[in-house]
């Protein structure tokens, strides 16, 4: 019996570490397959590999450490950093699992986590002084400390010790760019390729150097020509090659590269929409769409053209091609992913043009088939913000917010709405939160600078900034924030070299010439204005912006004749000849010649879907007192371009004029119906109604609407709010709102008028006679003047 037990004995232990040694071995298999997979930057089944791993050993430091590196690449840092700090709470003395952690908290750049890293990091050094990986961020945080020469004398010390470590060139390179020692960085730069002659960013950053001069041209093309050739998969170094056949004024190649690369994979969407770009960019938009029509037709299954071919049509204002394409992909898509997609994209289209009911309509659509879709909660919030409905946007964007905890934009809507409702600490700590989530993301650093910025704490929003710039050096928006910001704290000096910095990064970006040249304006170059506007003209796809602008400054510099030729010669050139005809007819206008002006703003209008001409000769005709032509010309243009909003104040204005109250409260009702958030056109209707309306039923409905006016700050918002208030029998009400407005606007008759009958039905008679008084001493006719005056006889 003993031996029975003790053989069963045996027999289970033989069992159990077969077992054991089978699973260890497992795990070990995983764990090698998973370093061979990021040897080769497969990341994904490197990721397959080590949850294996993990799944056999829960407690594997080791298993951590690489997923950290994973969600490293995939720059999820806040994984990234979970994953690296379980590694040493399983093994405390893991140093390169520390040294990680301590290049995030470098990243992260704020003094709490500066001092972390600078912690760390000793204790790293005490234990093994040339741990490379400390070493680097040693290096990092003496260069970001000032302390440039320190590091640099670290990093020589590193590649003493291993010359083939790309990191250690490519940081010194880059402290010796930000000491303006552009020799010493490509020295660097050689020396680092030399020695590792597989580093791509190292060729990459040389070749951005050899193109910045044109001897070195040929330079910087082999070295990319390298990079494609080892790296022939990749097409963000086709782009790379690309971009720097087109900077260097070889467009031939450009394109050539570019076709070539959708020959070689032509099942990549990315690669016609780049081409397609390019084209925008060099040969203008008729161009790129042409390009992108020809793609689809070839690839109508491709639906990322389509989309493509929308937002380029709404880059060029043609919202009626773009709706079209999309509506397309709805009868082709129905209520697919594409089809869902274009419904939102049409709802986006449609709250551009103030036109919620029709928003919302394609946003219900969406959310009967997908409730959880981010797109269609975030348009939905969108709305109820410019309804004023906070809590519904709060309930809806916390979804998003939820389902997305990365969405800059979803983050900045919430927290507008917390700021509206008086909830600053929660608004800014949804900022802080997304920044958290995301620091990898510039527009997350942008919403919290801005938010510190309108809370008028410059000092941190320019600290935010600059932390962010030093890692997105090259961000536009974050420089306009900046520059912003050096404004406000009247630190002039500085904004020349945000400026120049600026157009170093973007060199052909529109907006970046544009806000050189207000700058140049600001100080009364207008020659040098002028070469900036030129520039931004040059580079922008629509032309009209930097056009308005030049013709403006040639005029006033009295060369109105240069600037009629320039405008001449436009207007044969099919894409921009409305552009040519408007700007030709605001000139004839300032010189007075109306009907000159008016022949070149019907030229304009013709096959075009632009308002602007029609508001233009609009305006003309009305200054002429021809309220009837103005009419006509308003009423074409709505026929013609749609229901636009400024087209619809015009002609509601020009009704007005006319005594025809009816028809202006048909057009501001109109406007409402699209857009309810409109509040002028709530003011406009609702003045009408109380002045012009039929009886107790208008007067409560101008009552109803004139609620959505309560919060503004507007003082003629309010005088309206006020004149309702009164006509409700809630004079004591109007009174409060109107001693406000005329403080703050004193001298205007028609709320010195409202003012006066409010102290007519409060009782006191004196003050509504001083009131009364000075509204009709003061210039101008307003509704109710003869009233005024017939009331001053009774008191």
């Amino acid at each position: 019996m003993k031996s029975i037990i003790i053989r069963t004995i045996c027999l289970s232990l033989v069992v159990f570490l077969t077992a054991c040694g089978g699973a260890e071995e497992r795990k070990v298999k995983y764990l090698e397959k998973g370093k061979q997979y990021l040897e080769e930057n497969n990341y994904e089944k490197a990721k397959v590999e080590f949850k294996n791993v993990l799944q056999i050993d829960p407690k594997f430091a080791e298993g951590y450490y690489y997923m950290g590196k994973i969600e490293e690449h995939r720059k999820d840092l806040r994984k990234a950093l979970g994953n690296y700090q379980k590694s040493v709470e399983l093994k405390p003395d893991y140093l390169d699992a520390k040294a990680n952690i301590a290049k995030i908290y470098t990243f992260v750049g704020t003094k709490e986590y500066i001092d972390k890293a600078n912690k760390e990091i000793k204790e790293i050094l005490q234990k093994k002084p040339d741990h490379v990986m400390a070493m680097l961020v040693a290096a990092t945080l003496d260069a970001k400390a000032g302390n440039k020469q320190k590091a640099i004398e670290k990093l020589k010390s590193i590649i003493a010790k291993s010359p083939d470590e790309k990191d250690a060139y490519s940081l010194m390179a880059s402290i010796y760019l930000s000491q303006k020692n552009e020799q010493q960085a490509i020295s660097t730069l050689e020396m680092g390729i030399k020695n590792s002659p597989d580093a791509i960013n190292l060729r990459i950053s040389l070749a951005k150097l050899y193109a910045r001069n044109s001897d070195t041209y040929d330079k910087a093309e082999k070295l990319i020509q390298d990079v494609v050739a080892l790296k022939p998969d990749e097409f963000k170094y086709r782009v790379a090659l690309a971009t720097f056949y087109a900077t260097s004024g070889q467009k031939d190649k450009a394109e050539a590269t570019l076709r070539k690369a959708i020959q070689e994979n032509d099942e990549e969407p990315v690669r016609y929409l780049v081409l397609t770009e390019y084209f925008a960019k060099t040969k203008g938009a008729a161009a790129a769409e042409q390009e992108l029509i020809k793609a689809i037709k070839q690839k109508p299954d491709m639906f990322e053209l389509r989309f493509a071919l929308v937002e380029l049509y709404k880059k060029l204002n043609l919202h009626d091609k773009a709706k079209g394409v999309l509506q397309d992909i709805i009868k082709l898509e129905d209520i697919s992913p594409n089809g869902l997609n274009a419904r939102n994209k049409l709802a986006e289209i449609y709250l551009g043009e103030s036109n919620i009911n029709e928003a919302q309509k394609y946003i219900e659509q969406v959310l009967k088939e997908s409730p959880a879709d981010n797109d269609a909660l975030f348009l939905k919030g969108k709305i109820a913000y410019l309804l004023n409905d906070d809590q519904t946007v709060i309930n809806s964007i916390r979804t998003v917010v939820k389902n997305n905890p990365k969405d800059p934009d979803a983050a900045l809507l919430l927290a507008q709405a917390h700021e509206r409702s008086n909830q600053s600490d929660l608004a800014k700590s949804v900022l802080l939160s997304a920044l958290e989530a995301d620091p990898l993301n510039p527009k997350n650093h942008l919403n919290y600078a801005n938010y510190l910025a309108s809370k008028k704490q410059l000092d941190e929003a320019s600290q935010t900034l600059d932390k962010a710039l030093a890692y997105f050096n090259g961000d536009l928006d974050l420089m306009k924030a900046k520059l912003k910001v050096l404004v406000a704290e009247k630190k002039l000096d500085e904004v020349p070299d945000l400026l120049d910095m600026m157009k170093k990064t973007h060199p052909t970006d529109e907006d970046v010439y544009m806000i050189r040249g207000q700058y140049k304006l600001a100080q009364k170059k207008l020659d040098d204005a002028l070469v900036e506007y030129e520039s931004a003209y040059k580079y922008s796809s629509t032309k009209f912006k930097p056009l308005e602008t030049i013709v403006k400054i040639l005029v006033n510099q009295g060369e109105k004749a240069e600037a009629i030729s320039r405008l001449n010669k436009l207007a044969s050139d099919k894409p921009y000849a409305s552009i040519a005809h408007e700007l030709l007819g605001q000139i004839y206008i300032q010189q007075g010649n109306r009907s000159e002006g008016i022949k070149e703003f019907e030229l304009a209008m013709d096959n075009s879907q632009w308002e602007l001409p029609y508001i233009s000769a609009g305006t003309a005709y009305l200054a002429d007192n021809k309220l009837d032509k103005a009419l006509a010309i308003l009423k074409t243009g709505l026929a013609k371009v749609g229901n636009k909003v400024p087209l619809q104040f015009q002609l509601a204005g020009i009704y007005e004029k006319q005594k025809q109250y009816d028809n202006a409260k048909a057009v501001y009702e109109k406007i409402l119906s699209g857009n309810p958030a409109n509040r002028l056109a709530t003011n406009n209707l609702v003045s009408l109604l109380v002045d012009y309306g039929n009886g107790n039923s208008d007067i409560k409905r101008a009552a109803d609407l004139a609620s959505t006016l309560e919060n503004s700050n507007n003082i003629a918002f309010q005088d309206t709010l006020a004149w309702v208030s009164l006509k409700n029998g809630n004079a004591t009400k109007a009174l409060s709102i109107m001693e406000g407005v005329v403080a703050k606007a004193p001298n205007v008759p028609i709320f010195e008028y409202h003012m006066g009958m409010a102290y007519y039905q409060s009782g006191n008679r004196d003050k509504a006679r001083e009131m009364l008084q000075k509204s009709v001493d003061g210039k101008g006719d307003f509704p109710g003047k003869d009233k005024a005056k017939q009331l001053l006889l009774t008191l």
